[in-house]
């Protein structure tokens, strides 16, 4: 009895149906739903701040005195030591970038173009150009229907069916956009290979190519590849600091431009020198391991024909899809380096630069 109090005492105070000691079932402490609903959905507007910082702080970027740092440390290494670091060997164009990048600290109009064009790029990477999706679905089946005849006439079939997909997701992805293209393509890619383990044993041919598994493994890459930029640009990795929300702009600005220019930059600058040479390889690159020359180039016009191949899908070139990993972090890079331009602006309170968005801090309800 004791027991069943106590859980009619706890249903009661959370408004849900108790027992009223004579057998009958009634509702205490009704929830007024939309009372509780404005207060979850209740938000405080964080309004952005333009004034500036006074003094010198408020007409420099931050990203002035890292440029600043680097200068002076690149002077040091150069000829105070004798070091095989970048920082001691840097080439003529290094130091014009730092200098550039010193110069348009000083400009915030000039800095903030930067920005938005390194986002462009992101952007693309989900809109293309801008093709409706009517013409564009359009332009890329007429361009990979050619494609396949024109290549199932001079080679194979096989050749003609890869070639056709291959153009018509490069013709999909420049109009629509290449993640949204090439997930549809993952799609047609996987339906196609499902498709043929039936349709083979009928016409008695061997339609289950191995290039057209390796294409979708490729593509499948590829979308990882080009949306990395856009991830970072969208903030979508995933938080577990769950006290993130409560920080204001310029405490998350600080965490970020320290983490970005002391950790993120200098990873991504490692892995393009790393990954340089392998893109150039993966093309056909030539390297002299006498030594007397950097390499060459192949000559020709057929380029392709000395990209890197895979050995057990039909000689499908993978060269391309190698030297994307080499791309896909040159676009990491420049997203880094323009959300560091962005949490600079939040630093020195220019928070109307750098298209800082008004956040909207949700109150706690527990």
């Amino acid at each position: 009895m004791r027991e069943q109090d106590s859980v009619d005492n706890r249903c009661g105070h959370l408004g849900f149906a108790t027992h009223d000691g004579t057998g009958n079932v009634g509702l205490t402490n009704p929830v007024d739903v939309e009372e509780v609903l404005e207060h979850i959905t209740h938000a405080e507007r964080r309004e952005l701040v333009t004034e500036g910082l006074d003094g010198i702080r408020g007409r420099v970027h931050p990203l002035g005195w890292v440029a600043l740092g680097l200068f002076v440390l690149g002077l040091f290494f150069t000829f105070a030591t004798d070091t095989d670091l970048l920082l001691g060997n840097m080439a003529w164009w290094h130091w014009l970038l730092i200098v550039g990048l010193g110069a348009a600290s000083l400009n915030f109009t000039v800095l903030d173009r930067v920005r938005a064009g390194i986002e462009k790029l992101s952007d693309f990477a989900i809109d293309g150009v801008g093709v409706d999706v009517v013409r564009g679905s359009t332009a890329s089946l007429v361009v990979g229907l050619l494609a396949m005849v024109i290549f199932s006439f001079t080679h194979d079939i096989e050749v003609g069916i890869t070639s056709g997909f291959g153009f018509a997701l490069l013709v999909g992805s420049i109009l629509m956009g290449p993640v949204w293209v090439l997930t549809w393509g993952v799609f047609m890619l996987a339906l196609y290979s499902s498709l043929t383990r039936y349709i083979a044993r009928f016409v008695e041919r061997d339609l289950i190519i191995a290039e057209i598994s390796a294409m979708s493994w490729q593509v499948f890459a590829l979308i990882a590849l080009l949306g990395v930029g856009y991830g970072v640009r969208e903030a979508i990795n995933p938080r577990i600091d769950f006290w993130w929300a409560e920080f204001s702009n310029r405490r998350k600005a600080l965490l970020d431009f320290v983490l970005h220019v002391t950790l993120f930059l200098p990873f991504l600058i490692a892995a393009l020198r790393i990954l340089q040479p392998y893109a150039k390889i993966s093309l056909g690159f030539k390297r002299d391991f006498s030594g007397e020359t950097d390499g060459s180039w192949p000559s020709g016009w057929r380029v392709w024909e000395t990209w890197e191949q895979q050995g057990d899908a039909g000689q499908l070139p993978t060269g391309p899809i190698q030297a994307m990993i080499f791309v896909a972090f040159v676009l990491f890079f420049l997203q880094v380096l323009a959300d560091a331009i962005k949490h600079g602006f939040t630093l020195i309170h220019r928070e109307d630069l750098g298209q800082v968005p008004e956040h909207d801090a949700p109150m706690r309800v527990e």
